[in-house]
């Protein structure tokens, strides 16, 4: 799984920066714990980072097969820097991770996409699921 998200940031706006105080580091990176408090994941929309609540993980394979279809999800790109699953941090950019953005009766949901884990992933993370890559996998028959 995807534990937490980092960014830059310069990639926020003005007034997103004074609302990020608290999750800024001293190396200048605002990181998103999915466990955190609140729990918030940036997307893009238009070209700006945009704030959502961050409802955690959702596997590909159960997307794929018609899985929130019901919620009519629709893809987004999360364009984090550094990522952390178990500890581990590790580089995500320039690849963006994708997800998917739904809406229940408190407003918009968004989940990391996951897929089953590389032998590579799994030595590294421990995890038994990673994060799914722009370019990989294309979805698009899913949230139809």
């Amino acid at each position: 799984m995807c534990d937490a998200v980092q960014f830059n940031l310069s990639d926020f706006t003005n007034s997103q920066t004074e609302q990020l105080q608290n999750f800024t580091t001293s190396d200048g990176l605002v990181t998103f714990r999915h466990k955190g408090k609140p729990q918030l994941i940036p997307f893009l929309f238009s070209h700006n980072l945009e704030l959502v609540r961050w409802a955690g993980t959702y596997p590909l394979p159960l997307l794929e097969d018609g899985g929130m279809s019901h919620l009519r999800p629709k893809p987004v790109f999360i364009p984090a820097e550094f990522a952390i699953t178990n500890g581990v941090r590790y580089k995500v950019a320039p690849s963006q991770i994708k997800g998917i953005i739904v809406k229940d009766r408190q407003g918009s949901l968004i989940y990391i996409l996951v897929r089953p884990s590389s032998d590579y992933f799994h030595e590294m993370t421990k995890s038994e699921w990673e994060p799914v890559y722009n370019g990989e996998h294309l979805y698009h028959n899913a949230l139809s």
